[in-house]
């Protein structure tokens, strides 16, 4: 049995939700999988003194009636009840247990399988270990941790790290002098990008933020840039979070941005149809599914340095500074070669690199192989 265990319940659907499910459905045919969460009310409970957030729904429930989803609950960690005595009996029979790396993920494990738990344990990186530019007490606190012996204690004794890009192998390497490493990128169906054409619309820009309304997301840089970018820049926002009201409040003003929310997989890409640009303006990042969505749909990716994924220059374009200036100065240049004419041509190379690199074909072999050890 394998056992993915995500803090946040599945149904809230994030990047990271996202890739536990995926991973649990292409393996449970191999071997039986169950994914574990804790249940809204304790994942809201820490959202609201931590991330200042709560973890919404944004599907139906997909874990009534099913013995392959678990919800932990308060009673599940009251010793010697029977949502305890269940849960710890699950933990250890299992063969392999998957977690994120979050320090709460690793304490489950720990509490419930105890340390030899972590000897058929995986870390998955999915999130940046450190932060390069924390804002705030707990963003400062997790790269304390992270960096720490503790951090180096714990992953020396896992089954394997999983990293999705070189530069987390480099960081782990480097620092920590990890020796039991596998590297194995995101990726996205083949049906994804099968018989995908792309579309432009040459009088206008067009530029998508899909992602948490954060500070830590650059949602603030982005409210800066649309202050100073001309009408003929398009906006699109997609998503929710802590600075959500501030935002829809000043895009009331603007004609040429458009808040969406939290929108369903088909109305997304239906927008990344028509846009140009996938603007990530994070001062935390990893390799997310959105930078995947965006190369699928030839979208360019302006962003932040901390954007780790090595792409060529034709997709890729950073601002080492992360000021809203540079931004406003890349979005020119992307302007201008559209205008030029060549854009679309770019766009369709754009998808070729993707085909090439990032699709299900390519990837979920060697992540069943090397991580899980399935044939």
């Amino acid at each position: 049995m394998i056992l993915f265990l995500n803090f946040a319940p599945i149904e809230f659907m994030g990047g990271a939700e996202k890739m536990m499910l995926k991973m649990s459905n292409i393996i449970k045919d191999r071997e039986r999988t169950v994914l574990v969460s804790v249940s809204k009310k304790i994942a809201d409970f820490y959202g609201k003194l931590v991330l200042h957030r709560k973890f919404d729904n944004r599907i139906k429930s997909t874990t009534s009636q099913n013995e392959s989803f678990i919800k932990l609950t308060f009673k599940s960690f009251i010793p010697l009840h029977k949502e305890w005595k269940k849960t710890r009996e699950l933990f250890q029979n299992a063969r392999i247990i998957y977690i994120k790396f979050e320090l709460l993920e690793t304490l489950i494990v720990i509490y419930f399988g105890g340390f030899k738990a972590l000897r058929k344990t995986i870390a998955g990186i999915h999130t940046p270990l450190i932060y390069m530019y924390p804002k705030g007490f707990f963003d400062n606190l997790h790269t304390w941790l992270y960096e720490s012996f503790l951090s180096k204690f714990i992953l020396s004794r896992m089954k394997k790290v999983h990293v999705l890009t070189a530069r987390e192998q480099f960081f782990l390497q480097k620092n920590f002098h990890l020796k039991n490493i596998v590297l194995i990128p995101n990726s996205l169906p083949d049906s994804y990008v099968k018989n995908n054409t792309v579309e432009t619309i040459k009088n206008n820009l067009i530029i998508i933020f899909i992602g948490e309304l954060s500070r830590r997301k650059g949602a603030d840089i982005l409210l800066d840039v649309i202050k100073n970018s001309p009408k003929e820049y398009i906006f699109h926002i997609v998503g929710d979070g802590p600075m959500k009201n501030e935002i829809t409040d000043f895009v009331k003003t603007k004609s040429n941005c458009k808040i969406h929310g939290y929108i369903n997989e088909d109305e997304v890409k239906k927008i990344y149809k028509q846009s140009d640009i996938i603007f990530i303006p994070s001062r935390a990042e990893s390799m997310s599914l959105v930078t995947l969505e965006a190369m699928a749909n030839g979208l360019k990716i302006v962003g932040s340095t901390e954007i780790p994924i090595d792409l060529p220059l034709f997709i890729k374009h950073s601002n080492i500074y992360n000021k809203y200036e540079k931004y406003l100065e890349l979005f020119r240049q992307i302007y201008l070669q559209k205008q030029n004419g060549k854009f679309f041509e770019e766009k369709e190379k754009i998808v070729d690199y993707f085909r090439e690199n990032f699709t299900d074909k390519k990837i979920i072999p060697a992540l069943v192989k090397e991580v899980f050890g399935l044939s």
